[in-house]
């Protein structure tokens, strides 16, 4: 498929309308309304509810929204890979992280990494693990920290000098903040929302000592989608202390779990994929700096 037809589809999802988007494209309508219909084609499903005026996306259409932005963001990231010189240290690197105490190792490489290469560019995301693991293996960020465990046959990783406990999360009101921690049978019988990390469930599974189904109101990527539902007294949150050690959440506060839970950050790439120079010099200068820490 041609990815200009992406473009096309974007285009009349930005315009609301064919008419519009065929000026902006300086294509006549019939021939944009075409390039739509073999999209659907291809796809074998509606994209577009047509209205008088208006179009709307299908379910299958906010789909392809997303995916074709991040496509087209793959092909200009490629075209730009492949313009730079290999002996010429330049271009861009994209991290992916969580909110995990690892991202404190962010600054201390990238301050390194640019005194040594002053061209290089950084683009970064935050999301959470099992997110940025799917955006390594699409190919659309280079490196990422996360917390372990790391599936060793999929990526490399390093270890990064840094730990997160985990904890119960609850409104400052709260009257488990009596507790200094918290063990299994205080919570046997709380509602709570946890991560949406099969690793990380049968973990906590395993802390509890039995079955959380039950107990798991809420499956959360972010942390700070947590925090809301666990200030409006929704349920309590099962996350890492490095979350919650800063002011960003005034309304809420946190108790280690005992006997506790330890979690280290990693900084991981796709195993035996080292896409350009820059990140083969970032993985060098990330190792040098850990060694140096140890």
């Amino acid at each position: 498929m041609d990815l200009r037809v992406l473009e096309y589809f974007l285009a009349v999802v930005e315009s609301g309308n064919v008419s519009k988007a065929a000026q902006k494209l300086h294509l006549t309508q019939p021939t944009l309304t075409r390039q739509l219909q073999q999209l659907e084609e291809i796809y074998g499903t509606r994209l577009f509810i047509r209205g008088s005026r208006q179009i709307t996306l299908t379910n299958s259409g906010i789909i392809l929204k997303r995916r074709a932005k991040e496509m087209l963001d793959l092909q200009d990231k490629t075209a730009a890979e492949i313009r730079k010189s290999e002996y010429d240290i330049s271009g861009e690197i994209t991290i992916g992280c969580g909110e995990s105490s690892g991202n404190k190792f962010l600054p201390v490489v990238l301050k390194e990494f640019s005194k040594r290469y002053p061209k290089i560019k950084y683009n970064i995301y935050t999301a959470g693990s099992n997110q940025n693991k799917e955006k390594i293996n699409e190919g659309l960020i280079d490196v990422a920290i996360v917390l372990e465990p790391i599936d060793k046959d999929y990526y490399q990783y390093l270890e990064l000098p840094y730990l997160d406990k985990w904890c119960l999360v609850m409104k400052k009101d709260d009257l488990l903040k009596e507790y200094e921690t918290i063990e299994n049978h205080v919570v046997s019988n709380l509602v709570f929302g946890i991560a949406n990390r099969l690793e990380v469930k049968e973990t906590f599974k395993n802390w509890l000592g039995k079955e959380i189904n039950a107990q798991t109101i809420l499956n959360y990527d972010i942390n700070s989608n947590l925090a809301l539902l666990v200030e409006s007294g929704l349920c309590y949150g099962i996350s890492i202390d490095g979350v919650f050690k800063s002011n960003a959440y005034p309304n809420l506060t946190y108790r280690l779990l005992e006997p506790e839970i330890v979690s280290q950050s990693c900084l991981i790439w796709k195993k035996g994929v080292v896409t350009n120079q820059a990140l083969e010099k970032f993985i060098v200068c990330a190792k040098e700096l850990i060694s140096s820490n140890q």
